[in-house]
């Protein structure tokens, strides 16, 4: 490398200096101030989820969207929408002592941690890497990827200070540590697993030991705070459709991913994706195999397991994480934080190789990555600029690995049990994702509906259609379909039931109540989700107590007192009137199970199934009942005569149908579904369930 007179290499540092010092003013004047004012996206999801946890409120829910978005209007952050997916429990944790603050409070408390986890992480890095302070600086302050998530109140600075936490350790021989620094980050968020698979490459087994002791810690911490229940639903239900894409809006371009990407090609969808470039749905589980299998081969193959060099290591962890990155299945700008670390190990390589132009393709991908303003083209499938940046920088740290003396050639065939053994886990997962892939048929019966919106639940026949909850950009709102808007901002309704011309509405702010379409009924304090008998009698709501929600009876006639009808400690998740006045209702058993129960006019409860089930709905002509059971990770519709107990499946698909409801023929249901969209973000159907 040219050696620089200390003149040359005083201003050069001076120049750094300012250069970051204009880019941190400018995020002082700019992004900070709405980092501090004000709640953004995820930061409430973290948020609520800790305030439940804190405040010994059960969240075994966590996951419904709807009981979600209730628990975020009782505490009033000032969203307009809060979901938990697809983020683990275990990283609610982290916000747990902060919890019993007001929220835009606990959010400074936050943003005060984590610029201090980001000064210790830039400390551990330039010790790490050996760049000087003045350019760790810079890499810091021209991260874009930062301001957006001190802006959202995200976790990825967390993430990052964990990973070089863990190579901080590891340099330092404190191998079992920097194995449990990383079984954290894989709690936090499940993407970096990928250095599981580096550390047995490297045969480091007291680094493997480490990820496997640290994540049966926080497993057990998870456990402890939210039930086996709700982390065995996390894994079996959501976690594989998260690694499929399906955890937002699997079509948008704006995460630029392989899952979208693909999806936007090949998958058709209705509403979502209705020109697909191919329809070839099938590609998708093949290429999400084979995609990965291409991008970690090379990595396995360059990683030398005997070698200690602290620089080759340097570069592995941050190949490793940049495999992260690149198959992440829906990145967004957040995310990107971490490559602080990659890019600062590639820039001290370049730089003292004197390889200028590999350092300008370095600071043109990484500033490329986090362009906040690439225009977007939506007819335009395979414009995702922001994808092959992060594939580009992914190959350059490649490069970096590949051993010099050797040819590719003798580079794989020294490593073929590896190469046949990610074959095979690639063979298997296509063969699984095949097996998983719903077919264009199960959008048979989709209701059309005009209403622009994210989500559609809830649907009930009325006299003129269909009314249901609509989840749009103002909020949820009760709508009946071809009827009449109401522009007006109004507090969020997230439950109703019908009758004839009437209908009863759960709206909710900083607390629920039920009001009466035609104004013939007091609002009802401290209730959610009504239902109503079909003589036009009785309307039941729940009514929670810590989370545990009870099934409370109302006279619509005023005539009684309500009073509870449930057993004492039921949690009741959903219930439906018979004709004659019976309920069934699903509830939580013991182990946290939800199964179906009927209570009968004299209030004797009886257990009606014990498998999993919810979503209970029975016909006007009381012959028959359509609920919702779970089968291998997803709820589908089963239709059981009354009288004889037999049981037909009306849906089998690797996604939910859920919310059925009757239509007046005693024949036709109407349901909710979120099959080839994100998972909880449903549209309606209608379907023959009796010939």
């Amino acid at each position: 490398m040219e050696q620089r007179s200390p003149l040359q290499s005083r201003n050069i540092e001076r120049m750094e200096w300012t250069v970051a010092a204009c880019l941190l003013l400018w995020f002082g004047c700019t992004t900070a101030p709405h980092a501090w004012g004000a709640l953004n996206t995820d930061f409430p999801n973290y948020y609520i989820t800790a305030h439940l946890v804190r405040h010994h409120i059960s969240t075994s829910r966590i996951y419904e969207w709807v009981w979600f978005q209730r628990q975020q209007d009782y505490l009033r952050t000032g969203q307009t929408f809060s979901a938990m997916q697809p983020l683990t429990p275990f990283s609610a944790l982290f916000l747990w002592p902060f919890a019993s603050l007001a929220p835009l409070a606990a959010k400074h408390c936050w943003l005060i941690l984590n610029a201090g986890l980001l000064v210790v992480s830039a400390g551990m890095l330039r010790s790490i890497v050996g760049l000087r302070w003045s350019r760790v600086a810079l890499l810091i302050a021209a991260s874009y990827p930062l301001e957006r998530n001190m802006l959202t109140g995200q976790f990825y600075v967390l993430l990052l200070f964990l990973i070089v936490l863990g190579l901080w350790m590891h340099r330092r021989g404190y191998r079992i540590l920097a194995g449990a620094a990383i079984a954290v980050a894989i709690g936090l968020k499940i993407f970096p697993l990928l250095y599981v698979l580096y550390f047995l490459r490297k045969r480091d087994w007291r680094a493997l030991s480490g990820v496997v002791a640290g994540g049966v810690a926080a497993a057990a911490v998870s456990i402890a705070a939210f039930g086996w229940k709700l982390n065995r639903l996390y894994v079996l239900q959501l976690l594989p459709r998260e690694m499929r894409g399906d955890s937002t809006n699997p079509y948008d371009l704006t995460s630029a991913s392989f899952t979208v990407l693909f999806h936007r090609l090949f998958v058709f969808e209705p509403t979502l994706n209705p020109d697909p470039t191919i329809h070839a749905a099938w590609l998708l589980p093949v290429l999400l195999a084979i995609v990965p299998l291409l991008i970690i081969t090379p990595l396995i193959v360059f990683v030398v397991p005997g070698a200690k060099d602290p620089r080759q290591m340097l570069l592995e962890w941050s190949a490793v994480l940049l495999a992260c990155l690149t198959l992440s299945p829906m990145p967004a700008s957040y995310h990107f934080v971490l490559l602080v670390l990659p890019v600062a190990a590639l820039a001290k390589k370049f730089i003292d190789d004197d390889a200028l132009w590999k350092l300008a393709t370095l600071i043109f991908l990484f500033l490329a990555i986090g362009f906040p303003h690439w225009p977007m083209n939506s007819a335009a499938p395979l414009y995702v600029p922001r994808l092959y940046a992060t594939i580009a920088l992914y190959v350059l740290a490649l490069l970096q690995l590949r051993p010099r003396e050797q040819r590719l050639r003798s580079i794989a065939a020294g490593n073929v049990p590896w190469i046949a053994a990610l074959a095979c886990l690639a063979v298997i997962r296509v063969a699984m994702g095949l097996r998983s892939q719903p077919g264009e048929s199960v959008y048979a019966g989709r209701v059309a509906l005009a209403d622009e919106g994210f989500s559609f639940s809830q649907p009930l026949a009325t006299e003129h259609g269909i009314a249901f909850i609509a989840m749009q950009h103002s909020g949820y709102h009760a709508l009946e379909q071809g009827g009449p808007v109401d522009p007006a901002p109004r507090a969020d309704e997230l439950s109703h039931a019908v009758l004839g011309p009437r209908r009863w509405i759960e709206r909710v702010s900083a607390s629920s109540q039920i009001i009466s379409s035609d104004g013939s009924m007091a609002p009802l304090a401290d209730a959610e989700q009504p239902i109503v008998s079909p003589d036009g009698r009785w309307l039941a709501y729940q009514r929670e107590d810590h989370g545990v929600a009870a099934l409370w009876l109302h006279a619509l006639d005023s005539s009684q007192r309500d009073l509870p009808i449930t057993p004492p400690g039921t949690d009741i998740l959903e219930a439906a009137f018979a004709p004659g006045g019976d309920i069934i209702f699903s509830a939580l058993n013991y182990a946290g199970v939800a199964t179906l129960f009927e209570r009968s006019l004299d209030g004797r409860v009886v257990h009606l199934l014990s498998d999993e089930t919810r979503y209970p709905a029975v016909s006007p002509d009381g012959k028959w009942l359509v609920y919702s059971q779970l089968r291998h990770g997803s709820w589908n519709l089963r239709l059981r005569e009354r009288s004889t107990g037999r049981t037909t499946a009306l849906t089998d698909e690797p996604c939910n149908a859920i919310q059925a409801a009757w239509e007046p023929d005693s024949r036709t249901i109407l349901f909710a579904s979120d099959c080839g969209r994100a998972v909880g973000l449903t549209a309606l159907y209608r379907r023959r369930a009796v010939p």
